[in-house]
C-alpha cells in the first residue's frame, strides 16, 4: 500500500493527489464517498446506481412504439452503411 500526503486549506479542502485519482479512475466532476471507521477515513469512487438516475428522463408518449423505433433506427443505419459502401 502506498501512502500519500496532502494539506488541508483554510476552506477545508484537500488536493486529491493525481496518482490516487488515477488509481481510482477518477476524473473531473466525479464524486467520492468518505467512509469513517475507527479514526480512519477511506475514500471510494461513487458507483452509479439506478436510483441515482431514476426519473431523470421523461417517459415516452403513451403511443410510442419502442419496437418500431428500433426497426427504424436499424433501417436508417443500414441505409447509411450502404451509401458508404457505394461511395455516395
Amino acid at each position: 500500500m502506498r501512502t500519500m500526503r496532502a494539506k488541508i486549506t483554510k476552506a477545508g479542502q484537500v488536493t486529491f493527489p493525481a496518482e490516487a485519482r488515477k488509481a481510482l479512475g477518477l476524473e473531473l466532476g466525479d464524486e467520492v464517498d468518505f467512509q469513517i471507521e475507527d479514526g480512519t477515513v477511506r475514500i471510494a469512487p461513487v458507483k452509479l446506481r439506478l436510483e441515482d438516475v431514476y426519473g431523470s428522463l421523461k417517459p415516452p408518449r403513451p403511443d410510442f412504439d419502442i419496437d418500431e423505433a428500433i426497426r427504424e433506427a436499424k433501417e436508417e443505419r443500414a441505409e447509411r452503411i450502404i451509401r458508404v459502401v457505394r461511395g455516395e
